[in-house]
């Protein structure tokens, strides 16, 4: 879940620029990383770490105003290499939304990447055509905070009507917190069926993701005490087997486990 819809990464001398696009993405309801607006969180904090972990990790889009300023500063630098950091792991999809505000050339920037010129653009236009680019991106991310505040408050059925339209479009596939949040909200109602194509779905792109293959552990225990034994559910790319005392899940990668079923206290134990 990215707290920020955009994150503006621009040197001091551009900040009038910066702070006109950010109004303007603020207007049509972005939420925005501007740092004059994040002072109270900045006190305080270790700046450069802090700045970091804004343009690697916690926005869905980063728009770089590009100038002879911003390559020659350094804080900016660091920036943009957390920047290309993101964009790097992030390839099925674009990351660094470049806007150009002279000729300069940002090392590490393909000529080939599509940007905007501001001129001969205005702010104004280009607010209108970034907001294009990510109001798809800028509802879900809407859609996953209302729903992180739903489970926060206890009301699941909030958290699915929030979230599942969006799965059910497969806009969630590559998202594991609003994966798993959505999983979690069908068990806390009883719906494990719900939850198992779920997380069956985020777990075979997600190698190292050990708290969903722990949910998929609770959604197969939870299933398995609603079931009559013997039973077997088959999902797509798994198998689910629960024989009464035993439930077994694999695929076709390298993971496995297995479980012990020991009702009511629900006890697990290794195989």
């Amino acid at each position: 879940m990215r707290e920020f819809d955009i994150a503006i990464s621009f040197a001091s001398e551009d900040r009038r620029l910066a702070r006109q696009l950010a109004r303007r993405l603020q207007a049509v309801e972005l939420l925005v990383f501007y740092d004059d607006d994040q002072q109270a969180e900045l006190l305080g904090e270790h700046l450069l770490e802090y700045l970091i972990s804004v343009y690697k990790d916690r926005a869905s889009y980063c728009v770089v105003l590009i100038s002879a300023a911003y390559v020659r500063k350094r804080w900016t630098r660091h920036e943009w290499r957390a920047a290309q950091e993101r964009a790097f792991e992030q390839q099925e999809a674009a990351y660094i939304l470049p806007v150009k505000l002279d000729d300069t050339t940002l090392p590490g920037l393909l000529s080939t990447i599509g940007h905007i010129s501001v001129p001969p653009k205005t702010v104004a236009e280009a607010a209108r055509i970034i907001h294009e680019k990510v109001a798809s991106r800028a509802l879900i991310n809407r859609a996953i905070r209302s729903a992180d505040t739903h489970f926060r408050s206890g009301d699941f059925q909030a958290v699915i009507a929030a979230l599942q339209p969006y799965w059910g479009n497969g806009l969630l596939v590559d998202d594991g917190v609003a994966a798993r949040l959505l999983a979690d909200a069908h068990m806390f109602v009883g719906a494990y069926e719900q939850a198992l194509p779920i997380l069956s779905g985020i777990i075979p792109g997600r190698p190292q993701d050990a708290e969903s293959r722990f949910l998929l552990l609770c959604a197969v225990i939870g299933l398995a005490d609603y079931l009559r034994p013997p039973c077997t559910i088959i999902m797509p790319c798994k198998s689910y087997l629960a024989t009464g005392q035993h439930a077994k899940i694999w695929n076709e990668s390298s993971w496995s486990f297995a479980i012990t079923i020991v009702p009511p206290n629900r006890q697990i134990h290794p195989p």
